[in-house]
């Protein structure tokens, strides 16, 4: 089992009859490895929760997971399969797996926000503050 702050199986029952969510559950002896949750739409299909174990990752299930999620959402007729954006300075794992399966990397924080100069990120972060 893995941990997380989702409760899969009440998320579940909330959302059980929007049809614009997409469940995928890997189970290994009836415990699950990995869950995805995408949100669907006509043309692109947004991972917005995915978790995994470590044993997964060994067996490399997430890859094909995905593998599977992007040939649902091409059967259903979307171009296009957003897998997020991507953390590389606080998610290392995720930007390697991410950035092998894409062609098109977006980052998930803004790059001020890694500036050595704490002045630009003190300066940035209280402009934003006053919107």
């Amino acid at each position: 089992m893995f941990r997380n702050s989702l409760n899969l199986q009440l998320y579940r029952e909330l959302a059980a009859h929007d049809n614009c969510l997409e469940f995928q559950e890997v189970r290994e002896n009836g415990e699950p490895i990995l869950v995805r949750i995408a949100h669907k739409s006509r043309h692109r299909w947004t991972d917005f929760y995915v978790a995994s174990n470590e044993r997964a990752r060994e067996m490399e299930v997430p890859r094909l997971a995905l593998w599977r999620a992007i040939e649902k959402a091409k059967q259903e007729g979307a171009s296009i399969y957003d897998l997020g954006g991507i953390d590389p300075a606080n998610n290392r794992g995720v930007f390697v797996f991410k950035a092998g399966v894409t062609r098109s990397v977006v980052q998930a924080t803004p790059l001020w926000l890694y500036s050595r100069s704490s002045v630009v990120r003190d300066v940035a972060a209280s402009i934003l503050g006053r919107r």
